[in-house]
């Protein structure tokens, strides 16, 4: 699924607007979690079927090498390979809850930016418990990673994991404190100027790679910019998905734009859509690609 993809479920979902009451649970507590909607969800054993609802929560659990769990994801669940052959049970809208009552999982795990509110209600109504993940940064990723480790008794496992991803990042952080930082743009779309802004992880990655996200003072997590507000900003650099579009395409697209700094300079860098589209454990790789890809400008 690409960015812009993304997007518009972004902007079309309104989700978890009020508080979901917790459930009473009668048996035995052995794990007990909180996600990211506040809700404690109780087991009296790791869960032995599965349902991720989300391609980052799907990747979460194949990282985990618990995969052997998972009983169904979605149709945009493609990362790693293996994803490609769980059952799917709908796309990021559209859940097929008829398979989703044939699998009869343990556990179902969803995400605020993809999954409706209307079809977590359902399913919490057709008594399923339901984990619920926000990661808004690398502090947010590493506590969904956490949480849904520690569903499956994972939890030292995943702490040795994040530990690599911490001395990347900080490696990362490290080399870059002492460059100047470059004004950047990362736009999830052209046609319209949607942008990253400042509540998002992509946010961050460009925060540590030493870029200066000029969408980060806009109110809207993912903005539509203006050409104006563009000129003003006058870019060093443009991140953009790698859809059908060329150095040249911004140029085509919007001559106004052609005196850029990052148009004249060739300062345009397209990237993996798949790596930088989710909030997974996949993250430092991401950074990593990003810092290398801008590390060499001037």
């Amino acid at each position: 699924m690409n960015l812009l993809k993304i997007l518009i479920v972004l902007l079309s979902i309104s989700f978890f607007s009020c508080a979901v009451k917790e459930k009473k649970e009668t048996s035995k507590t052995v794990i007990s979690v909180k996600d990211d909607l506040g809700i404690v969800i109780n087991f009296d054993k790791i869960p032995e079927k599965a349902v991720s609802l989300a391609p980052s929560l799907t990747e979460i659990i194949f990282d985990l090498e618990e995969e052997n769990r998972l009983a169904g994801n979605t149709l945009y669940c493609d990362y790693p390979e293996k994803s490609k052959k769980v059952k799917k049970v709908g796309d990021l809208l559209s859940v097929d809850f008829e398979t989703i009552l044939e699998i009869n999982p343990d556990i179902i795990f969803v995400t605020i930016e993809g999954n409706s509110k209307n079809n977590y209600d359902k399913l919490i109504k057709l008594g399923f418990k339901v984990f619920v993940s926000n990661p808004r940064n690398f502090e947010g990723i590493k506590k969904s990673y956490t949480d849904i480790a520690e569903i499956f008794g994972k939890k030292d496992f995943a702490l040795r994991k994040i530990k690599i991803w911490n001395g990347v990042i900080d490696s990362i952080k490290k080399g870059n404190s002492e460059k100047t930082k470059k004004n950047a743009l990362f736009l999830i779309s052209l046609k319209p100027l949607f942008a990253a802004g400042k509540n998002t992880f992509i946010n961050e990655m460009m925060n540590i790679c030493n870029l200066n996200n000029l969408a980060e003072k806009t109110l809207q997590n993912y903005p539509v910019l203006s050409i104006e507000s563009v000129l003003t900003g006058n870019p060093d650099v443009i991140l953009l998905p790698d859809y059908d579009y060329n150095k040249e395409a911004i140029s085509k697209i919007y001559p106004q734009l052609a005196g850029l700094k990052a148009v004249k300079n060739k300062s345009i860098f397209f990237l993996d859509q798949n790596l930088f589209s989710r909030p997974g454990p996949r993250f430092y790789l991401a950074v990593e690609e990003m810092n290398r890809i801008v590390s060499g400008l001037k």
